[in-house]
């Protein structure tokens, strides 16, 4: 007598096998996959990195990985000296004025300076004495001082800067024929100074000899009289100079 017919649980074959296309291999897979990389991983571990070569490697991936780098800027390779076509614009003289008084006060090598305000112009007036010997045309010692300390404050002055040189009626020393030739190498030396010290531009240079003599006032004694036609004065006009 025949009993019941056994039936297979659901994915075995009655013979006993796993049925054909299963996925039960994928698990002996994953075990050898897992293995190979720790071994892997041991290996590397167990090995020495040299630095340079790991350096050179994280260096160059983190320049092709990074979008945003410096670039180095471009230097010029010569220097062009362009003009501006802008024109200068002068200082206010009435501003201009009040600062110079008070840098003036403040400077002892220019106790002897006295400015007044005209129309269109500042006039800085010098003793003669102070910058030259008597009949001399080259600067003393103390009048290069007193010119450089003057050139300083009008280092950024941008107006027009002129100096004129007066003389008394004396006949004139040292080989000049005449005070006007005296009184422009006096101005000429003058300029030349301020121009080195502290000029934004050029400075015009006037000689104008003992023409502004009778000008003074005859109630003033002789010898002051005499001082004060000896004088250098720096002019400062309300128009801007010349760039330099």
């Amino acid at each position: 007598m025949t009993g019941p017919a056994s039936t297979a649980p659901d994915g075995v074959e009655a013979s006993g096998r796993p049925p054909a296309g299963g996925t039960a291999w994928l698990i002996t897979f994953t075990d050898l996959v897992a293995l190979m990389l720790t071994f892997f991983v041991m290996l590397f571990a167990m090995s020495k990195v040299e630095h340079r070569k790991w350096q050179n490697l994280t260096d160059a991936l983190a320049y092709n990985l990074n979008a945003v780098r410096e670039l180095p800027a471009a230097l010029p390779t010569e220097w062009l000296d362009i003009e501006s076509d802008e024109p200068l614009s002068a200082v206010d003289l009435d501003y201009l004025a009040a600062l110079l008084k008070e840098n003036i006060a403040a400077e002892p090598l220019l106790a002897e300076a006295v400015l007044w305000r005209l129309q269109d112009h500042l006039v800085i007036a010098l003793p003669g004495e102070l910058l030259f010997a008597p009949g001399a045309t080259e600067l003393e010692p103390s009048g290069r001082a007193v010119l450089a300390a003057f050139g300083g404050l009008l280092r950024h002055v941008t107006n027009r800067i002129e100096v004129t040189a007066h003389a008394d009626p004396r006949k004139p020393g040292g080989g000049f024929a005449s005070n006007w030739e005296l009184s422009l190498a006096r101005a000429l030396g003058v300029a030349q100074i301020l121009e080195q010290t502290g000029s934004h531009g050029p400075v015009v240079a006037r000689g104008l000899g003992d023409g502004r003599f009778e000008a003074l006032s005859a109630q003033l004694a002789p010898a002051r009289r005499l001082a004060l036609a000896r004088r250098v004065e720096i002019l400062v006009r309300s128009a801007a100079g010349e760039q330099p």
